[in-house]
């Protein structure tokens, strides 16, 4: 099995890159993982990656960009490298989101998007980029959201705009999203919810990896 071949049930992961534009060096990632429902082809996930990005791409803020994205076949950590898993896009895709006049708040506040499934732990989406200063609020203690419903709004909005809806569990495209675990146990993923605020390290594995 292999990028170019997939076959049903088999899984991959989508790893979505971003950087900074007035900073290139400076780049994070968010990584997705999907299984195949049924027999599919390799455009099949390049649809859903470009759907990714413009699922991301409409919540980051236009001093960002998404610069690469990287499928490749699902392997827990132990698995041996194999070149031919995979497939790297480049891509020049810009935030939608204008900062105008406004500030950027940094990128250790994090929009949380909940991967929400049938059973078990959800999954958590950590997307730099989203919050400027001035839509935030405080408790003394943390930032918190005073747009809630807008911010979901949002997301709602965004997962249209990367025509997700049919990614998700009970959809009609191949792969269905999901969440995998140790021996590929799959939680197939009913949609994306609003989470809230994280504060998140920018060396968490959120950053380097997710």
């Amino acid at each position: 099995m292999s990028y170019e071949e997939p076959g049903a049930a088999e899984a991959f992961t989508i790893r979505v890159r971003k950087k900074v534009i007035a900073q290139p060096s400076v780049h994070w990632f968010n990584t997705y993982e999907c299984r195949f429902h049924g027999v599919g082809e390799s455009t099949d996930l390049d649809s859903l990656a470009a759907g990714l990005v413009e699922f991301e791409a409409n919540l980051l803020l236009n001093i960002y960009a998404i610069d690469q994205v990287t499928i490749s076949t699902w392997a827990e950590d132990s698995h041996p490298y194999n070149p031919m898993s995979f497939a790297t896009i480049p891509y020049a895709r810009a935030g939608d989101r204008a900062l105008g006049v406004g500030v950027a708040a940094d990128l250790r506040t994090a929009l949380f998007v909940k991967r929400t499934v049938e059973s078990g732990r959800i999954g958590r989406i950590f997307l730099r980029g989203y919050f400027k200063v001035d839509d935030l609020g405080s408790n003394g203690v943390e930032w918190n959201d005073p747009n809630m419903g807008d911010t979901a709004d949002a997301i709602a909005a965004a997962v249209s705009a990367g025509g997700l809806t049919g990614n998700f569990e009970s959809g009609l495209s191949n792969p269905w999203l999901a969440l995998i675990g140790e021996g590929m146990v799959t939680r197939n993923i009913l949609g994306f919810t609003y989470g809230g605020i994280a504060q998140i390290k920018l060396n968490h594995k959120y950053f380097d990896r997710a």
